[in-house]
């Protein structure tokens, strides 16, 4: 009787959830129900998933971490598999200006920027790790705050892939045009700095904006703003075709797939069998075949796309092995099913990194324990951060002190260091700790973390009432990364050092005026006294 009752409830609980009526589910098994009904709720078709506008990052970031396999195939259509590190400038003697980037596109890593010392990844599968972090540290960071927190907007997954392919090739750059006094790049930096202290929220980074106003939106940004249509969205993807100034063919291409991605059109079973990093070659054949221009120009200044000939690029065919057979299995599965697992945070089986909740509830992208972790600069920082958040203090500045003995020219761990022996009150060592770093060569140094570095010893020196080197580590942050934080600090010491000087004159005008009174007192007193002289003198005659 017991199981009876215990089928009816799974069965009632199914039309409710399902909306099917228990008629037609009368004759199936109720376990076999309850199957369907956990898997209708873990997956949908990515047409159908909305991301949804929370109040911190780390909810957001869980969240797009579901379509990582998507951004992986995204990014093929562009990217060959690089297992070592390249850069994409040189200047006239052969000396590396661009971007160092290692795998499919990635310049961020667990440990860093990436550059010329970045190990080889042995395989795809390493490849997808570091497009993971470049995602979380780089490209959802950016997402999350112009479309949450400054468009206020919930995307769907689709809109949210293509933008993410805009941000991971041109960064807050399509979003926002730098400014001469460096707004931006100053909000960016307290931004980063929030998401490596686990306080990315929308709260803190609408403080940043209303510091920091945004003064050159892109045509993209605006219509997010403005809640346009996808289709003017997508449309003004094209402003963005030219890298360095000059028209890229393979550009051309990503933007029209972005913006075909952007309105829901792209068959995802037909985009894996396409060629990797094939779009120059499709866009040239296009071309020599009569198969015309992807782009006509419109009235606004913009392109219009001819999404039929873009689906030409399904059939196209080259040398070159299909998306389909350079990704790790597990995410071709993914994207040739068209889903999404809506209660995954990362996919254990094909990456190496875990999701790791401090006490505070605060997600912590931590690598998984080795043999060679307390040499790995990014777990170590991750570690120290959290231990930052935790406030134990003291295992956060040794654990810094070991990443500085790696590498002693990690500027962000001086900077960091800085901080926390600051924040334990310790504020000689707060300085000296920038009077080692001045011995460096700064020039090969992250100039923002520089700037944080002395102005961290600064706040300490003020603390101290040493209001000279203050002035001098503040005025080395504006040299470093200029901007009106720096200047303010600046402005106020100076202010108050003008005002020392002005009490100091005065005072000794005061005293000046006083031992000429006391003087002429003193004449007066002599005179009285000679006259009084005088006058005995007098009388005795």
């Amino acid at each position: 009787m017991a199981k009876k009752s215990i089928i009816k409830s799974k069965l009632k609980r199914a039309t409710l959830l399902l909306g099917i009526p228990a008629v037609i589910l009368g004759g199936i098994g109720a376990k076999k129900i309850v199957d369907n009904i956990k898997e209708n709720r873990r997956e949908k078709t990515i047409e159908n998933v909305k991301l949804k506008n929370v109040e911190t990052y780390n909810e957001y970031v869980t969240q797009c971490h579901q379509l990582d396999p998507y951004m992986l195939a995204f990014l093929c259509l562009h990217e060959e598999f690089k297992p070592n590190v390249y850069n994409d400038k040189y200047d006239k003697k052969g000396n590396p200006i661009g971007t160092w980037t290692i795998g499919y596109g990635s310049t961020v890593s667990p440990d860093g920027i990436i550059g010329p010392s970045t190990k080889s990844l042995k395989n795809p599968d390493q490849g997808y790790e570091i497009v993971q972090w470049h995602l979380e540290i780089e490209t959802y960071l950016t997402l999350y705050f112009y479309v949450c927190c400054v468009a206020n907007l919930e995307l769907s997954a689709e809109q949210t892939l293509a933008l993410a392919s805009f941000v991971y090739n041109g960064g807050a750059g399509m979003f926002e045009s730098p400014d001469p006094n460096r707004v931006r790049d100053e909000r960016w930096a307290r931004i980063r700095k929030l998401y490596r202290s686990g306080n990315a929220t929308k709260a803190e980074m609408l403080k940043l904006l209303k510091r920091y106003p945004i003064k050159h939106p892109t045509s993209v940004l605006k219509d997010l703003m403005n809640g346009a249509k996808s289709e003017t969205v997508a449309k003004h993807f094209t402003g963005f075709l030219s890298a360095g100034g000059v028209r890229a063919s393979g550009l051309e291409i990503r933007r029209a797939f972005e913006a075909y991605c952007y309105i829901g059109k792209i068959d995802w079973v037909k985009f894996v069998n396409i060629p990797q990093a094939a779009m120059y070659d499709f866009n040239k054949t296009l071309k020599s075949n009569g198969g015309g221009v992807l782009y006509n120009r419109d009235k606004d200044g913009f392109y219009k796309i001819d999404y039929e000939k873009l689906e030409k690029c399904y059939e196209y065919t080259n040398k070159k092995s299909k998306i389909s057979e350079v990704i790790p299995n597990k995410v071709l599965a993914r994207v040739q099913s068209g889903r999404v697992l809506l209660d995954a945070k990362y996919e254990k089986e094909t990456i190496n990194y875990i999701d790791a909740m401090n006490g505070s509830g605060v997600l912590i992208a931590e690598r998984v324990k080795s043999s060679d972790d307390e040499k790995n600069i990014g777990y170590l920082s991750k570690k120290a951060l959290l231990a930052v958040d935790q406030g134990d203090l003291e295992s956060a500045s040794e654990i810094f002190k070991h990443i500085i003995s790696i590498d002693p020219k990690n500027a962000q761990a001086y900077s960091d260091l800085s901080f926390v022996l600051y924040r334990l009150g310790r504020y000689e060592d707060s300085r000296q700790i920038v009077r080692n770093l001045r011995k460096l060569d700064a020039l090969k140094m992250d100039k923002n973390a520089l700037a944080m570095a002395h102005y961290n010893a600064g706040l300490s020196c003020e603390k101290m009432h040493d209001n000279k080197m203050a002035l001098a580590n503040y005025t080395l942050s504006e040299k470093y990364a200029p901007n009106d934080l720096y200047r303010a600090k600046i402005a106020k010491l100076e202010k108050l050092n003008n005002q020392k000087i002005e009490a100091a004159k005065l005072e000794s005008a005061k005293k000046n005026v006083n031992d000429k009174k006391t003087v002429n007192m003193s004449k007066k007193i002599n005179a009285n006294a000679k006259k009084a002289v005088a006058k005995k003198q007098v009388a005795r005659r």
